[in-house]
């Protein structure tokens, strides 16, 4: 351990292995100390006594790898609970990579929970298990997202997994449910992105950013066709604050040079729309 309490993979978190008398790191399982003994007793009226040296904590987990398990079983129940991931499959398959990956001690350079935040988004996205963005883990992780996403393309690397985006759809209508928005507008965002698609602006992965603007898009729409108010920007900033305004005005900007709302209103979905309207 150095001078700063601080073990040697940049951890500061320890626990104890009771019946070994030993201090570890929570961390990457490194045994900081050993030999904690204690040489006396206190009796109930105070004096002392000499006895058998024992250690002076009993057993919990006997292998650093164990402990390195337990710990590491511990984080990823904890942030799948906060994150909504039911699947004990799901949770399994991450903790069978993490343990891979402390076997080519690739967990001694980097911090658990970055690990952890990492495999959940991978494996998330693989598995096409709910609508997971690396704003959502960054949340719990104390990771910004730009490290978890270095994070997900070195794991990548040195296990040899392809990274498989997340499905935009989904996305859509996630957040299309927490912005308050009608079914057709969801439904409606989902062309606007495949058309978006079709016309280079995002490649085969869109990200929050896109699909944000898609639902802007529709709202915006949808509001000229129904005369009811669009969604403001700054009440979508107030929903997910980690973008930046600036960004997404500019993303508004280029897709609405490709997307224009006339031609988006020749389509079918229009009439759908318009039927709903009538109908209500």
């Amino acid at each position: 351990m150095g001078l700063s309490g601080r073990c040697k993979c940049g951890s500061s978190n320890f626990q104890y292995d009771l019946k070994r008398a030993e201090k570890f790191c929570t961390n990457c399982g490194l045994i900081i100390e050993d030999n904690l003994f204690s040489e006396f007793e206190i009796k109930n009226n105070g004096s002392m006594k000499s006895r058998e040296i024992k250690p002076r904590f009993p057993n919990v987990l006997r292998t650093p790898r164990e402990r390195v398990m337990k710990n590491a079983r511990d984080e990823l129940w904890y942030l799948c609970d906060v994150l909504q991931i039911k699947s004990q499959q799901i949770k399994n398959e991450i903790l069978k990579l993490y343990m891979k990956l402390y076997e080519i001690d690739f967990t001694e350079r980097v911090s658990r929970e970055c690990i952890i935040g990492a495999l959940i988004y991978l494996i998330c996205c693989r598995e096409k298990h709910n609508y997971l963005t690396l704003f959502d883990i960054s949340k719990f992780t104390n990771r910004s997202p730009e490290e978890i996403w270095e994070m997900v393309n070195m794991i990548c690397d040195e296990l040899e997994i392809k990274f498989i985006p997340p499905d935009p759809e989904n996305g859509i209508i996630k957040f299309g449910i927490e912005l308050f928005m009608e079914p057709y507008e969801i439904t409606l965002a989902m062309q606007i992105m495949e058309e978006a698609r079709l016309n280079g602006i995002i490649e085969e992965y869109a990200d929050v950013l896109d699909v944000i603007t898609s639902l802007y898009l529709s709202s915006l729409i949808c509001a000229k066709i129904k005369n009811k108010n669009v969604i403001k920007i700054d009440d979508i900033l107030k929903q997910f604050c980690w973008i930046d305004k600036n960004d997404l005005i500019k993303n508004i900007t280029v897709w609405k040079r490709y997307i224009s709302p006339e031609k988006i209103m020749k389509w079918k979905l229009i009439k759908e729309i318009k039927n709903y309207r009538f109908k209500n």
